[in-house]
């Protein structure tokens, strides 16, 4: 986790038959990369959480979706 850096979260919601992808790139103030930041995704309906850290790139996914609101 990197403290009082402004993150900007690019991401996109795919959604096939029943499930969906949420994915998206991490950078900072500056518009670089961060690697290595942890994302958290929760279900608004369930609060099943999944968390991640950012690729090389600053990607991260969140395949296999069920349909529902997150909070990101």
């Amino acid at each position: 986790m990197i403290p009082l850096l402004a993150f900007v979260f690019a991401w996109s919601l795919f959604v096939q038959g029943d499930t969906g992808q949420l994915s998206g790139t991490v950078v900072d103030a500056n518009g670089a990369v961060v690697v290595g930041a942890s994302v958290k995704l929760t279900s608004q309906s369930t609060s099943q959480m999944r968390e991640m850290l950012t690729g090389e790139s600053g990607e991260f996914a969140f395949p296999l979706l069920p349909p529902g609101r997150y909070k990101l």
